[in-house]
């Protein structure tokens, strides 16, 4: 367990479908810059159980005291001999003023692409594509974002 967001690194594995219909594999890195760090065993089992929302709170503090978190993602292609490539920075800079407003009725599903980005044919998957719309209209109502 990182001791906070700001210090933790992501993997997403995203299939691209290309013009011509076909599908390409990549693996987004997500690294933090300000180095990635761990709790040990021990640490992290005492931090979870004494609070389990020490990870929100803490990126929260970070933003707050202009200690704003910032990460780069990297694509590394699913090719021999394709160098990964950085192609992007993002930045925690904003704070939710009203979380439902902010953050519930952003409503993300894995349905919602930019083009270009495509889903796997993994069952999961293919079961959230459905299910995360539908829910958030029942949650939402039928005006919500994704209607």
């Amino acid at each position: 367990m990182p001791p906070g967001f700001e210090t933790d690194v992501g993997l997403i594995f995203q299939p691209f479908r290309s013009q011509d219909g076909t599908f390409h594999y990549a693996t987004i890195h997500v690294k933090s810059q300000q180095g990635v760090q761990y709790f040990s065993r021990e640490e992290a089992t005492r931090v979870a159980g004494e609070d389990p929302d020490y990870m929100i709170r803490d990126i929260f503090k970070a933003t707050e005291r202009g200690d704003s978190p910032d990460w780069s993602s990297y694509d590394e292609p699913k090719r021999k001999f394709c160098p990964s490539w950085r192609f992007g920075d993002e930045a925690d800079v904003n704070q939710a003023q009203n979380y439902f407003a902010d953050i519930e009725e952003a409503a993300f599903s894995p349905s919602t692409m930019v083009p270009g980005f495509a889903a796997s044919a993994g069952p999961v998957l293919q079961a959230r594509l459905f299910a995360y719309p539908n829910t958030v209209r029942y949650r939402l109502g039928r005006m919500g974002p994704l209607d």
